[in-house]
């Protein structure tokens, strides 16, 4: 029985010891992200900017779909989450910052996972597809994708940083124009909302962002 005891107090010290060896832990070039809010502030601006929607068939859910508008402020948060986890040099990390920021100028980028109660019902793209997205903006104007690509095989990086995305989901970018039909802005500084438009010939619904809220 002493023997035992003093196994398991040598076992204790040696496990607490690893503890504080991987605590004390520093990676070269990590500390220039400490200080940012780190994981916390990611999922924090991963929920602001993530909105779901359920369209129902006799009580069941027919449509499932989470979607994360990716505006400048996600941007900057999802480029601080991407560095910290890369440990990206300081120059780098401002390189990909700069790029984020131009695509936000150039188009709106949403990303959506679906998940519907057959196959055919929870796809975007292909022929005749059963769902229309539309992007609305100032005024009640709408403006169809650029680009709607279904990503069939998702990374283990977009999965990790967009963490409600299941392996049951289906998973779409869609990228609209930032200028309407009438060649004005779809949204400027003062626009109170953006939605994302879903309809189909039996079910139809709205992701609302508020882009001034906290």
């Amino acid at each position: 029985m002493r023997l035992a005891a003093i196994a398991l107090t040598a076992l204790a010290i040696f496990a607490t010891g690893c503890g504080q060896g991987r605590g004390q832990l520093k990676y070269t070039g990590y500390e220039q992200y400490a200080d940012e809010g780190g994981p916390r502030a990611y999922k924090r601006a991963v929920r602001r900017w993530t909105r779901e929607l359920r369209l129902y068939n006799k009580w069941e859910t027919s449509l499932l779909m989470k979607a994360t508008f990716k505006a400048a402020p996600f941007r900057r948060a999802w480029s601080h989450e991407y560095a910290r986890r890369y440990i990206l040099p300081q120059d780098d990390y401002a390189l990909l910052l700069q790029k984020e920021l131009e695509d936000a100028s150039r188009y709106h980028e949403i990303v959506v996972a679906a998940w519907a109660d057959d196959t055919r019902r929870g796809d975007f793209v292909g022929k005749d597809p059963p769902w229309k997205v539309r992007l609305v903006g100032d005024g009640g104007r709408t403006v169809d994708p650029l680009i709607l690509q279904r990503i069939r095989r998702p990374t283990t990086e977009l999965l990790s940083l967009y963490p409600y995305i299941t392996a049951h989901d289906r998973v779409f970018i869609a990228k609209f124009p930032t200028l309407g039909q009438d060649g004005l802005p779809l949204i400027t500084g003062q626009t109170a909302e953006v939605k994302l438009q879903v309809a189909g010939v039996v079910h139809r619904g709205e992701l609302i962002w508020d882009l001034h809220g906290p």
